[in-house]
């Protein structure tokens, strides 16, 4: 399919796209993939990238901050293999015959992405949420790898998935967890070579059937010159539980949206994020959640660590539908602005259809307390050492949902060696 004959090839806010007098690079897809990318590209080529005037974008905008690196991404990056952060780990990469090294472990059932779009059954899914989703739209357009996991009902995995975008710069992670199903899922992003920036997409969909218990971290460790573009859906059925925390640790341009909705009477959800921002980097979290059922309860805690001249944004919104009622639902975003030249901003939003409900939202800026770095100081801790220590402290309660140990051991060392690189 000649897509280029429809696109102009000259706009240079799509540049990254690789679209620069020659036909873009398009991964495999039968017929029904190809027109379904071609319908993604077309829309992106006539609206264009997301600016502030779109409300969603108010705080990244897309078109400036989006640009190609003239370093370029050489042939072959991002092909290697990282061990597990957690040793034992079920780790699927992009790159394995994957359904073969997994077929033993009970209660899994994995397919290669690549199949689903060489045999059209991924298709139907290459769908944008809305005419403003431009990560869906590049994530559609551009996807060349990914899994399609379902764990079986009441199965208990004991060991985390580690999903690794290993050999795959745009990458959909298919996830069914089925009725009373338990599993922890880690979503690994990591630089592969500093010398050259990479433009990244990742879309995850889970589907949390009823009872069942979920934990799903999403780790983003991109190089400082990465632009990262990442989406998360979800729909949790009666009684389901979904543990999510995103940790951002590196890259120059970030966007992770989550977009969640609590289809299911008694459905929980905790979502916590940590982000980590120094140099020039962007960070942007938007979220969306809806509350669609009796007795749902959701708690959002973000807590952002800004140095330098970085920039950073929490966009919240919650909403409450008609029949929702004995909603629970609390969102609170916290930071740390360690510079006068850096800046965070936050945006929650409440949307309450319901009468017997209980909801709120609140956010604070602030600096270390220098009481605090005296009373530590006094003791004998020179006063870096205390500052990280606070910060971490500041930071760590954001772990305490994670059952496994092993896990929130290992994201408090990633936050501790993030904090002694900034000196």
């Amino acid at each position: 399919m000649n897509v280029q004959a429809r696109l102009p090839a000259t706009d240079e806010t799509l540049s990254f796209l690789g679209i620069s007098g020659h036909e873009p690079r398009m991964s495999p897809g039968n017929r029904d993939v190809q027109l379904a990318r071609a319908g993604l590209l077309q829309q992106l080529y006539s609206k264009g990238l997301p600016t502030r005037r779109i409300g969603s974008w108010h705080y990244t905008d897309l078109r400036s901050r989006l640009k190609p690196s003239p370093r370029g991404t050489p042939a072959g990056a991002g092909t290697t293999d990282l061990p597990p952060l957690i040793a034992g780990s079920i780790v699927l990469r992009t790159s394995d015959p994957i359904a073969d090294r997994v077929a033993a472990t009970a209660g899994i059932s994995v397919r290669d992405y690549r199949d689903a779009l060489a045999d059209g059954a991924a298709a139907a899914g290459l769908v944008a949420r809305d005419a403003d989703d431009a990560v869906g739209l590049l994530n559609g357009a551009l996807v060349d790898g990914g899994v399609m996991v379902d764990v079986a009902a009441d199965a208990r995995i004991e060991m985390p998935l580690e999903l690794q975008m290993n050999d795959s710069f745009h990458s959909r992670f298919n996830m069914a967890f089925q009725a009373g199903a338990k599993a922890t899922v880690i979503e690994r992003h990591v630089a592969f070579d500093e010398d050259h920036s990479r433009f990244v997409t990742a879309v995850s969909e889970l589907h949390v059937g009823k009872g069942a218990d979920v934990t799903w971290i999403i780790l983003q460790q991109q190089s400082p010159s990465d632009s990262h573009l990442g989406q998360m859906t979800f729909v949790l059925e009666q009684e389901a539980t979904l543990r999510l925390l995103v940790l951002n640790a590196g890259g120059k341009l970030v966007r992770q949206e989550v977009h969640g909705r609590q289809s299911g009477e008694g459905a929980k959800l905790i979502l916590s994020g940590i982000n980590l921002l120094s140099g020039s980097a962007h960070t942007d979290v938007t979220m969306t959640l809806e509350h669609e059922a009796v007795g749902t309860a959701s708690t959002i805690t973000m807590r952002n660590v800004v140095f330098d001249s970085a920039s950073g944004v929490f966009q919240g919104g919650i909403k409450v539908a008609p029949g929702a009622q004995k909603t629970d639902a609390r969102m609170a975003c916290n930071t740390l602005l360690l510079s006068d030249q850096g800046d965070f901003s936050a945006k929650p939003e409440l949307e309450i259809f319901a009468d017997d409900v209980q909801c709120g939202h609140g956010a604070t800026v602030a600096d270390i307390d220098d009481a605090h770095v005296y009373y530590l100081m006094a003791r004998g801790i020179p006063r870096q050492r205390a500052r990280s220590l606070l910060i971490k402290g500041f930071l760590s309660e954001l772990l305490l949902p994670i059952e496994d140990e092993r896990i929130a051991t290992a994201l408090d060392r990633i936050t501790g060696a993030w904090l002694e690189r900034q000196g």
